[in-house]
């Protein structure tokens, strides 16, 4: 109803546009513009700056569907101690964990498949390390700047890291829900394991100058799903 009744609604790309004349009831999709997306200018932004002198960096972002009743991409419960072990093996590498808000609840909570003791145990080690981090939400450029890896289980950021051209690893749950045709998309530009220790053996290999980014598809999906840049002067444009 939303969507029927605005008189602009603004789009990244020509495929997200066709899939809601499909999905969404329009009129015949009069009111939506192409115009990509102020986000995906400023992280595209991040793939140009200098690096500064840090160690190498992974970002672990962890989604909170990591039961059996939703979209079932979670692997918190799963991928917490390896990834623990792996910042406790590696001290000249840095840690950033990032969980979904949700995921926090969870946390908070510890219910199954999580325990208490569980949850507890992982914090007090996470913590406790000097290179360790926490990213307690808000503006990510900067962290995504930082990071030379991101080890993902999804959803959003398998899709927005892709745009600083660096590796993606997408630890993958067999039963997840399906992705819909956009989703499919963003698969060229990423690594696909089963489990942290893979995602794990990837980063080894690429802390050691093994090159991971899939440059060239991951500017493909930039492009399909993002459009070009400059998208804050066509949504003025478009208002105007």
């Amino acid at each position: 109803v939303f969507h029927r009744n605005a008189w602009l609604v603004t789009c990244t790309s020509a495929e997200t546009l066709e899939v809601i004349r499909e999905e969404v009831p329009t009129s015949q999709g009069r009111q939506y513009r192409v115009t990509g997306h102020p986000k995906a200018d400023l992280l595209r932004r991040v793939a140009v700056r200098p690096r500064g002198d840090h160690p190498f960096t992974i970002l672990w972002s962890a989604h909170h569907s990591i039961g059996d009743d939703w979209l079932k991409f979670g692997t918190f419960h799963k991928s917490a101690h390896a990834m623990l072990d792996a910042a406790r093996a590696h001290p000249e590498w840095n840690f950033i964990f990032s969980a979904h808000q949700a995921l926090l609840t969870r946390m908070e909570s510890a219910e199954p498949p999580l325990s208490r003791t569980m949850v507890d145990g992982f914090l007090r080690g996470w913590n406790a390390l000097p290179n360790t981090t926490i990213f307690g939400g808000g503006d990510y450029a900067d962290v995504f700047a930082e990071a030379d890896v991101l080890v993902c289980d999804g959803l959003s950021w398998l899709i927005e890291f892709q745009l600083v051209n660096k590796p993606v690893v997408f630890i993958e749950r067999a039963d997840h829900a399906r992705f819909n045709p956009l989703g499919e998309v963003t698969l060229a530009g990423m690594h696909r394991v089963t489990s942290a220790r893979g995602a794990l053996e990837l980063v080894t290999a690429f802390a050691a100058g093994e090159p991971g980014a899939k440059a060239a598809a991951q500017r493909e999906v930039g492009q399909r799903l993002f459009g070009e840049e400059g998208a804050s002067a066509r949504i003025l444009a478009g208002i105007r």
